[in-house]
């Protein structure tokens, strides 16, 4: 069981960022990770007025959003199972937005003009399962190969000014081979399926008041998906220093964008939303450092 201060946690659907661990030279392999403290973090829900004054109009927006994310996980490991290494767990999370936007254009005298928005009130709801095994097995002293598979589900609902009630579903497999052929070599090949975090607040329209413009929501949004294929060789130099090559191309489908968005009376925004052409993208990069010294 994943106890709060765990070594690992899988992001939730309100982080922008997923982040990946990985093995930089600067630990050595049987160093033990360090206790985590659990820390607590209250947060309320607050209501923000934004105000933009000009010679000849002003505008107010008021944001009233409350968010609440709920969270279950469960994993099972052995490091011998039939001479694999294995996990498996799974995790259930229940995420809800309630937000309400308010615009205003206030004029000379003071009165306030509401400004339509696409989709200024809703509440996006979203019920979250994902399983998952990975297996792994050293097939020579130098030779290991992990694999494994994430299986996510989840139903995604908005209502208020617009509604929509779809069911997602990924498989997400991932394969990594790594090789130290001598010589201070090391070898890592890898591909793995990716499914990008929504963001609830894409499904909600705002007022960029410091450009007097709209911005607009999309209820269809769907999660941008990607084929990640990586490859990366290091080898120590110059005593402590370590020479590390990394090589990357992602295959991106429903790439995640702004696009133009018109609302039921023919009005364009800009927004969120999916571009349906496939996209490939390409990094590399090469560097050395030293490690630190022991002691």
């Amino acid at each position: 069981m994943k106890q709060r201060g765990a070594l690992s946690s899988i992001p939730g659907r309100f982080e922008s960022l997923e982040r990946e661990t990985f093995d930089d030279g600067w630990c050595a392999d049987d160093e033990t990770p360090p206790e985590l403290q659990t820390t607590v973090t209250e947060e309320r829900a607050r209501s923000i007025i934004a105000t933009n004054e000009s010679p000849d109009v002003s505008f107010e927006q008021s944001v009233n959003a409350q968010r609440n994310e709920t969270i279950g996980r469960v994993s099972w490991t052995r490091s011998n199972v039939f001479g694999f290494s294995f996990e498996a767990g799974a995790e259930a999370a229940y995420n809800t937005l309630d937000d309400q936007v308010d615009l205003f254009s206030i004029g000379s005298d003071g009165s306030k003009v509401r400004i339509d928005l696409p989709i200024a009130n809703a509440t996006v709801k979203e019920k979250r399962g994902e399983i998952y095994m990975n297996v792994g097995r050293n097939l020579s002293p130098s030779l290991r190969i992990d694999g494994g598979v994430n299986y996510e589900f989840s139903n995604l609902t908005v209502s208020g000014d617009a509604t929509a009630d779809r069911t997602l579903k990924f498989l997400k497999p991932n394969l990594t081979l790594d090789w130290k052929p001598g010589g201070g070599w090391h070898t890592q090949l890898s591909v793995r399926r990716t499914v990008a975090q929504l963001n609830f607040y894409d499904f909600i329209s705002f007022g960029d008041l410091s450009t007097k413009r709209v911005t607009g929501s999309n209820a269809e949004l769907v999660p941008q998906r990607a084929w990640e294929f990586r490859a990366t060789v290091e080898h120590p130099i110059l005593g402590d220093g370590l020479f590390k090559l990394d090589v990357g191309h992602d295959l991106i489908s429903k790439l995640q964008d702004q696009i133009l968005i018109f609302d039921d009376a023919g009005n364009a925004f800009s927004g969120p939303g999916n571009r349906v052409v496939a996209m490939p993208k390409r990094h590399a990069s090469a560097k050395l450092q030293g490690r630190p010294a022991n002691g």
